[in-house]
């Protein structure tokens, strides 16, 4: 084992192009190809991914909690403040969704290979284009499994 050898590699994550032509005019131009840039991520931004969909199951258990409160006769503005201070919204997200828009947000990359979206844009796309937000985020996990190339 040759522990330098990873110190010193030259690693990029691996990158694909895929095709989105249900989303032409929806984020692309008149005439732009409708291809997004995806990339593997690294390990914090796969276990922060994991940390929405956790997050997610508990503001909800939560926030089930502090309803019950206020059926008992607490007041709706407890809930409200609650409900703001754990980040829960009006509509339930499925911690799978709350995951695969975190795996967008990181994964998907422009040409300078920064992240496009935000978290609320990959879950509006979920939201409207439920297939590509799947393809997107698979292709995304699949890069991630293959780990890193080395590079020149």
């Amino acid at each position: 084992m040759n522990l330098k050898k990873l110190r010193n590699a030259n690693l990029k994550r691996p990158t694909a192009q895929v095709l989105v032509p249900e989303l032409a005019g929806v984020i692309f131009e008149t005439g732009e190809a409708a291809l997004l840039t995806v990339r593997g991520l690294s390990a914090n931004q796969l276990f922060l991914a994991y940390d929405a969909m956790k997050k997610t199951g508990l503001s909800a258990a939560l926030t089930d909690a502090v309803k019950a409160l206020n059926e008992k006769g607490t007041t709706d503005d407890l809930t409200d403040v609650f409900k703001q201070a754990i980040g829960a919204s009006e509509e339930p997200v499925a911690q799978e969704v709350a995951f695969r828009s975190e795996v967008i947000r990181f994964g998907v990359i422009d040409d300078k290979g920064q992240p496009v979206f935000m978290t609320t844009d990959a879950t509006k796309l979920g939201e409207h284009y439920p297939e590509s937000f799947k393809k997107l985020s698979t292709k995304i996990l699949e890069l991630s499994g293959e780990g890193s190339q080395v590079g020149e």
